[in-house]
């Protein structure tokens, strides 16, 4: 304690046994390239997570996709998120993966018209393999025949006879 006290009190006050102890020179202040070497930006790290994500969520839904898409189906989901399942019994026009709400995951169907939200804690049952008609190709359209008669003139008023232009309707009273 003694030694302290000494460290803190004028050089006049010292006794003439006791040298003046040393004055302790400030330390440097870090360099600003030491503080920045301990940050650490997230942001970096988090994109290429993101990106991992983005890519496992593309092949998932191409895999989902090859089983599913052009085929009539039967599976238990709902008609939008959060709602009761049903039973459901579709042809797959399009199939998509979705984080709605990021709640997590979705796996939806689509008719042409509405989505459907799959149960993925059910099965699929595939009925049958329903793939979309494909237009007729030039070779099995047949040709049109020669010995087919000809269509009847389109009737312009089919109930009734037609109407004369010069005629005045007539107003029932």
């Amino acid at each position: 304690m003694i030694k302290l006290k000494l460290l803190f009190e004028a050089p006049e006050e010292l006794s003439p046994q006791q040298p003046a102890a040393p004055q302790a020179q400030p330390q440097a202040q870090p360099a600003p390239a030491a503080q920045a070497a301990k940050l650490y930006d997230v942001g970096l790290d988090y994109s290429g997570f993101e990106q991992a994500m983005e890519k496992s969520r593309a092949e998932f839904e191409a895999l989902v996709s090859s089983k599913i898409k052009g085929k009539k189906i039967k599976f238990k989901g709902s008609k939008g998120y959060g709602q009761m399942p049903k039973d459901w019994e579709l042809t797959a026009v399009d199939v998509s993966v979705a984080n709605p709400y990021n709640k997590g995951y979705e796996i939806v169907v689509k008719d042409g018209k509405k989505e459907y939200y799959v149960d993925k804690r059910n099965k699929i049952q595939i009925v049958s393999d329903s793939s979309p008609a494909q237009p007729a190709t030039p070779e099995q359209t047949p040709p049109p025949s020669a010995n087919k008669p000809p269509e009847p003139p389109a009737l312009e008023n089919p109930k009734g006879p037609p109407a004369d232009p010069d005629k005045k309707p007539q107003i029932k009273q």
